[in-house]
Formats: C-alpha cells, structure tokens, sequence
C-alpha cells in the first residue's frame, strides 16, 4: 500500500507537468490506475520536447517591438514638426497678405482723398465764377431798370427783375460763404478733415501698424504666435504732404485739367524763371469772348462789310486761375467802329459804352498773399487781350472776396521710386514665431502692394498719388530677405 500511495504521489506529479491534460482528465486518470499509466506513457513521451524550447522569441519579440515603437515616435515627432512648419508659415503668409491689403488701402484711400481735394477747388472755381455771374446779371438787371424809364410801361416788369435778381445775387452769395466756409475753414473745413484721415490711415499702414495688423491676424488662429514686419521697412518716407512751389504748381495744374479741357497758361519773365521754378508760376486763364449784333446802325462811317453796318454788343468773361485761389470777370459793352483817317470808311472796332461788369473773387489774403493776388491779377491783365477794358476796370472797382475762403486743401504725395532703399512694387516682409522662445520656430511670409496699369505708371509720378488702382499679391521672399529676417530674429 506504501508502494502504491508514493507511485500515486509521484504520478499526481507528472500529471501536472503534462500541459496538454486538463484537469478533469487528470481527475478521471487518478481514479483508474491503467489509464494513468497510459496517459502517463503516452503523452510523457509526445511532449517530452516541450520543455526545451519555452522562452526562446521573447527577446526576439522585443527588439521587434522596440524598433517599431522608435519607427513610430520618429514618424510621428517628424509628422508634429511637418505640421507646425505648414502651420506657422500659413500664419505668415496670412499676415503678410492682410498687412499687405491694409497698406494698398491706405494707397486707395489717399488716392480718394487727394481727388476729392481737388473736387473741393474745383467747386470753389464753379462758385466764384457763379457768383461773378450773379453779380454781372446784377449789374445788367439795373442797366435794364434805368433803360426801361424811357418807356414807363416797362417800368414794372424791370423792377420785378431787377429784385428778383438782386436776391439771388445776394441769396447766392451768403451761402457761397458758408459752403466755402465749411469746406476750407482750418482745422474745421472738410479739406483738413480729409488731410486729417490721410494722415492717420497712411500711418497705420506703416512699420508699427502693420506689425499690429499682422500680430492680430496670427494670435487669432494660434494664441502662441507672434507676428511683426520685419525691421527696415521705410514706407513712411514714401509719401509727404509738404508743400513747396513744385507741388502747388502741380496741383493748380490737376485742378485746372479738371475744371478746363483747354487752358491759355501765362509763361513768367526770364528774370523770374531764373531765381523760381517755372512750372510753380504758370497761370491759367479760361477767356471767352461772344460778339453780336446791337440794334444800332453804323452812322459815323461807310461799312465795308456786313458785320459794319450796325454795333456789336461784346459779352467777355474770364475763369483766371491765381495762385492764392480764383478770379471771375463778366462784362458786357457796346462796341462801334472807328472812322478812318483819311477816308470816311469804318476800321477798326472800338468800345463805345460798357452797359455791365462784375468781377468775383475767391483768395486767401493775408500778408503777403494780399501782395502776390495783386501782382498776379495786374499780370493776368497785361498779358490777355481784353476786349471790354473800360468794363474791365470799372469791374475791378466794384470787385469783391470772399471772406470765408481759406485757400485749397494739401495733397499727400505718394512716390516710392524716390525711395532708394524701398523698390517698387512696395513690399512687405513678416516674421511670426511660434513657441517658447528657448526653442521657437520662425516662419517668413512676403506681399508686395502695385499698380496693376503700367500705363499710368509711366505717364506721370502722380499716377502713384491719384489713382486708386494698388493691389495686394503674395510673394516669396528672397534668399537676402530671408537672412535679414533670420537675423533680425536671433538679434545678431
């Protein structure tokens, strides 16, 4: 029994290294001794090789899986950094496009404003010359008046008129002054106002503002980035709103193209054309002369043609453009003919009788421009060949200005090309970075703002300041910019 209980033992044993018994078969062998032997015999001697080979793949397994981890955090960081790299420059590209539309708005701007200055002179040559025409129906109205007691039924109908006229000469005056008041007033006129706007859109389109611009476009998508126009942009010197004699020159020359399509310009002196430029004393007048028929028989000579068989009436006006602001002229006189010196035949034509006159003008007078309006008046007279001159100098008695009128608005001048250090097209470079600043990652985005009509380019520098033509394009920025901005960035 001894024998027995310790061939069980030992069996009990060996059954549990057998892996592949289970235990109810295990349960089942103890219970009869001839298959215990038998599961004993057989499944002892088919996996007796089994314990040999346990723990063999398992380094194998992982060095496998050591090297595919690594694989994986590789392509991944790689994949992170990829992706960062796109991020932050399509920050930068976004920045730069934005800054760069801010800025050919700014152009676009003062390009509307410069041309609703000149607007604004225009408007005040229409209401001197209006005004002069007011004051000359005046002057007419009350010919018409002392005509009309010859005949005592006309009497009525030329006092209405002459009323009628004399408030709307007056009526047309007062709010002359006022509109040229609320345009050219300093400091309240609409004129200053534009030049005020100008002034600050063109600022915020430079260095600092666009770096504002830019830093808010790339803290909107990432709240890590930061975003700034690389160090060197001069647009800030690109335009001015100086005046000197040039541009007011230049300026009376636009205002005048827009009033007139064609225009007689008074040349100055040689003495004068040595110590000034010449363009910044051209004047320009508009004289306009309208010769009729009058009701009067030629009496005092013998015609020689059909137009010397009776008077002429001679309507003249004149739009002259001064330096310090506008002059209207409207007369209207009777004209004869001369008798010859030794035959009784007509000759030449002469004036006879003005019948009426105004002169209307729009000057800011002050000082010396009190001086300089005479002195120009006395050379736009020598140098046009008046037809009325005794209307013209009673005209020149009864002449009047208006108070209210400060002068013309201030054009800003937009040329880069005066530039040396900025090249046309305008450009503008940006920097965002991303990241600690331990270890930031640096992106460059570059636009460029242009004129997209070559044609207005080289016609005319003031192409660049009245057309409102600037546009915005992305760019790639250069291999010498790009190490400028690397530079600027680590502040070597």
């Amino acid at each position: 029994m001894i024998m027995v209980a310790a061939i069980a033992k030992n069996h009990c044993l060996a059954l549990d290294r057998i892996p592949a018994l289970s235990r109810r078969d295990q349960t089942f062998a103890l219970s009869s001794p001839a298959m215990l032997m038998e599961a004993l015999f057989t499944r002892g001697k088919r996996h007796s090789h089994v314990p040999m080979q346990l723990g063999q793949i398992f380094p194998l397994s992982l060095l496998i899986l050591g090297i595919v981890s690594s694989l994986a955090l590789f392509l991944g960081k790689y994949a992170l950094d990829i992706n960062r790299a796109h991020h932050r420059q399509n920050l930068a590209d976004a920045a730069a496009l934005s800054a760069a539309t801010w800025r050919a708005r700014a152009l676009n701007f003062n390009a509307f404003a410069n041309r609703a200055l000149i607007a604004q002179e225009v408007y005040a040559a229409y209401l001197t010359e209006a005004n002069g025409w007011a004051a000359y129906a005046k002057s007419l109205a009350k010919r018409g008046q002392e005509l009309a007691q010859i005949f005592p039924a006309a009497q009525p109908a030329a006092q209405t008129i002459a009323r009628l006229v004399t408030l709307d000469e007056q009526l047309l005056y007062q709010l002359s002054e006022l509109e040229l008041f609320a345009r050219t007033a300093p400091g309240l006129g609409l004129n200053d106002q534009l030049a005020s706007a100008q002034y600050a859109f063109l600022r915020s389109a430079d260095g600092f503002g666009l770096s504002a611009i830019a830093n808010e476009i790339v803290q909107a998508a990432d709240s890590n980035a930061f975003a700034h126009v690389v160090a060197g942009d001069r647009f800030s010197q690109s335009w001015s709103s100086e005046v000197t004699d040039q541009s007011k020159a230049q300026q009376r020359k636009l205002i005048w193209q827009s009033l007139r399509t064609q225009a007689q310009t008074i040349e100055p002196s040689s003495s004068e054309a040595k110590g000034h430029d010449v363009d910044a004393h051209q004047l320009a007048i508009d004289h306009q002369v309208e010769d009729q028929i009058a009701p009067i028989p030629t009496l005092n000579c013998i015609p020689r043609s059909l137009k010397q068989l009776t008077g002429r009436l001679v309507r003249e006006s004149a739009l002259q453009q001064l330096e310090s602001g506008w002059q209207s002229n409207h007369s209207l006189s009777l004209h004869g003919w001369r008798r010859g010196r030794l035959l009784p035949i007509c000759g030449d034509q002469q004036e006879s009788m003005p019948i009426a006159w105004a002169q209307r003008q729009s000057s800011h007078q002050t000082g010396a421009d009190m001086r300089s309006t005479s002195t120009e008046s006395a050379e736009l007279q020598d140098s046009i060949h008046w037809q009325n001159r005794q209307a013209k100098e009673l005209a020149q008695r009864d002449s009047s200005n208006f108070d209210n009128y400060f002068g013309a608005g201030h054009l800003t001048r937009i040329d880069p090309q005066n530039v040396r250090a900025l090249r046309h097209p305008l450009r503008i470079l940006i920097s965002v970075r991303t990241g600690p600043k331990q270890s930031a990652g640096y992106s460059f985005g570059a636009a460029w703002v242009f004129h997209p009509d070559p044609i207005h380019e080289s016609a005319s520098p003031s192409s660049f300041w009245l057309f409102p033509n600037w546009q915005a394009r992305l760019s790639v920025p250069t291999k010498d910019e790009i190490l400028q901005a690397e530079q600027g960035a680590t502040g070597r």
